[in-house]
């Protein structure tokens, strides 16, 4: 007989399903056992939350238990040690986990241990990564020597070794730094006591794993030497790359609150009475694997940093030290004390599941779509100084040249992927406390300080030519600096007061048109052309907002179509600059035709021809007068006159 409240004794596996707290009392008291032991874990993993506001209560597979209460929603984890089956309680199989209760060393240190024994004895991928050193690159100009108990700033030591890097985040409160006048001081020894607490961590970290150098930004590089500051932030690939291990003060917003938490009562697993063996707690946070995770967390104030984002991505191995637990990701794997956020990977391929996934080569085809992300992750994040923009994405850019030997890094964007890298779009709109960068060219992302991203996959028209692009890069080209930015198109133009606002097709036309075949396609005019969505890169007097055709006035420059959606085209807006021959781009334009259906009634039709088959004729009558059109249109954009136009 089935348990009407959790239907013992079958997998829970339903997530749906799920009862009240009295129907639990009530199984429990009949002698269900999964009832009761679902009881058991509210009442010691949950006991803040009172019985009368609990609303629903499901009990999952692997020993999760869900509870919507009054107050939100939250999830136990009951586990054991050896996360074995558990034929009694129905439960498929115990979650296998672990005991985090403080991330000191002292306390994590086997843990530790045994995840780098691991990474460098098992992981054939990031053995080949360590391999694959750099015949150029030693070891960093300077390292601190933590060598017999002293704390010294040792330069060109000429010699491989083995050291590790410090990820922080430096904060408001005032951290020791090298400067011209205190490098010579440095030099025979940094006074411990002026080390802020995340210093001092980092240094204990390093020592405990037998790792006797240190590279920390503040202190390895000359912070009031402009000429020593960019030689050191040409080298950042490098020096991240070719470490052993990156120490992470993840949980951790400025130097004064160190590596080390404890964790939070709430997360402190306790044992399930009258079960042996087997405990509960919150469930613990999952680590971001995506940068969509971290924009309502702020747990992780390190990996929001811009900064940061080439550290994490470069680093063969990170120890993140969060609030809850030590986090370990390396090429192969990612590995959690309480077991709750380990996953594995592929043998070291870029861009895994995890946030921030490491740099190596990828099929060159893929490379555009590649770099397209790593913009998108990076743009959202912050940055203090807009001058670092693209200096703070140097040694990611640097990596990839080197995938790209016979391409050219254009402040941001890639001249053999033009136009289409020209293509991006503040998203959703664009910061209306930042103006302008003027530092970059109008047609890189750099120039905005807001989010961008490329939406959807584009093939280039044909009738648009990169004519000359005059670049001249202002430093190593990785760092993104120029000092002549010109790309010169050949291309349609097409007037913004020639464009009007797109509207949805009424079902009665299409009705009318369904049985026909369309054979007019000549008739399809520029005139016809509208705009679907439109993108400003800046702020429009003050607002994120925008109206269509701009005040502005200038050209639409189509560019594309997109090849998963042969409806959709794009292009950029651009304006005539002031005292210039050249035109700057000011938005993103998504193009269509009247005769076009929208997006959101392919959707309604695709719908249609699945849940109604007596409209099935109609709707295929439908789609191929829709693709006939696209055809068209895109014939029409292809066809117009073309002009040289120059963006600066």
């Amino acid at each position: 007989m089935t348990c009407t409240a959790c239907d013992f004794p079958a997998a829970p596996d339903n997530a749906d399903q799920g009862s009240t707290y009295d129907e639990l009392l009530q199984a429990a008291q009949a002698n269900c056992p999964r009832c009761t032991f679902v009881l058991k874990c509210i009442r010691t993993g949950a006991a803040h939350i009172k019985v009368a506001d609990i609303l629903k209560v499901t009990a999952l597979s692997h020993g999760y238990v869900k509870i919507i209460w009054s107050g939100g929603e939250l999830s136990l984890e009951a586990f054991n040690q050896h996360g074995v089956e558990d034929a009694g309680l129905g439960i498929t199989r115990l979650s296998l986990g672990r005991f985090p209760s403080t991330t000191e060393f002292r306390t994590t240190a086997t843990t530790i241990q045994s995840w780098i024994k691991e990474c460098v004895g098992a992981h054939k991928g990031c053995r080949s990564q360590t391999q694959d050193q750099s015949a150029s690159f030693i070891c960093p100009k300077r390292l601190l020597d933590l060598n017999n108990g002293t704390l010294i700033l040792r330069e060109d030591l000429g010699q491989k070794l083995s050291y590790a890097c410090l990820s922080h985040c430096w904060g408001k409160i005032n951290i020791v730094k090298t400067t011209t006048q205190t490098i010579g001081q440095f030099k025979t020894g940094v006074p411990l006591d002026r080390l802020s607490k995340t210093f001092r961590d980092a240094v204990d970290i390093c020592r405990s794993l037998g790792i006797l150098y240190l590279w920390i930004d503040s202190l390895c590089i000359i912070q009031d030497s402009d000429k020593d500051w960019k030689e050191q932030a040409a080298q950042m690939a490098d020096i991240y790359q070719y470490s052993f291990l990156t120490i992470a003060a993840t949980k951790s917003s400025d130097g004064s609150q160190g590596c080390f938490s404890e964790t939070s009562h709430q997360y402190v697993a306790k044992l399930v009475p009258g079960f042996q063996d087997i405990y509960v707690r919150r469930d613990l946070p999952l680590f971001p694997n995506h940068w969509t995770q971290l924009e309502k967390n702020d747990s992780y104030p390190l990996l929001n940093r811009a900064w940061i984002y080439q550290e994490m991505r470069l680093s063969p191995r990170v120890l993140h030290f969060c609030n809850e637990e030590v986090i370990w990701v390396c090429r192969t794997s990612q590995r959690s004390e309480s077991g709750c956020n380990d996953m594995d990977y592929n043998d070291g391929k870029s861009f895994k599941p995890a946030l921030f996934g490491c740099v190596s080569d990828e099929p060159r085809e893929k490379g555009h779509v590649i770099w397209h992300r790593t913009v998108q992750e990076y743009s959202r994040l912050n940055i203090t100084f807009e001058s670092d923009k693209t200096i703070a994405l140097a040694g990611i850019a640097q990596r990839t040249q080197r995938t790209r030997p016979d391409d050219r890094y254009l402040a941001g964007i890639w001249e053999k992927h033009l136009p289409l890298d020209l293509l991006w779009m503040v998203w959703p709109t664009p910061n209306v406390k930042k103006p302008r960068l003027a530092r970059y060219p109008s047609w890189s992302w750099a120039s905005v300080k807001s989010q961008v991203m490329w939406d959807g996959h584009w093939s280039p028209l044909r009738s648009v030519v990169v004519r000359e692009v005059r670049y001249i890069s202002d430093g190593p080209s990785h760092m993104g600096d120029c000092s002549k930015s010109i790309i010169t198109l050949q291309a349609p133009l097409i007037g913004t007061k020639s464009l009007l606002l797109t509207h949805v097709t009424p079902m009665s036309v299409w009705s009318g048109k369904a049985s026909n075949t369309v054979t007019q396609l000549q008739d399809i005019r520029v005139e016809e052309l509208c705009v679907n969505d439109y993108k400003p890169d800046s702020p429009v007097d003050g607002s994120s907002s925008a109206t269509w055709p701009p005040a502005s006035g200038g050209f639409v420059i189509p560019l594309g179509v997109n090849v998963e959606d042969s409806f959709a085209f794009c292009g950029i807006h651009v304006v005539k600059k002031l005292g210039s021959d050249g035109y700057e781009r000011v938005g993103h334009v998504g193009i269509s035709h009247d005769a076009l259906l929208t997006s959101n009634y392919t959707k309604f039709m695709k719908r249609l021809k699945k849940d109604d088959s007596s409209q099935l004729p109609l709707t295929e009558a439908l789609e191929s007068t829709s693709r006939a059109y696209a055809h068209g249109v895109k014939g029409l954009l292809e066809g117009l006159q073309v002009s040289d136009i120059v963006l600066v």
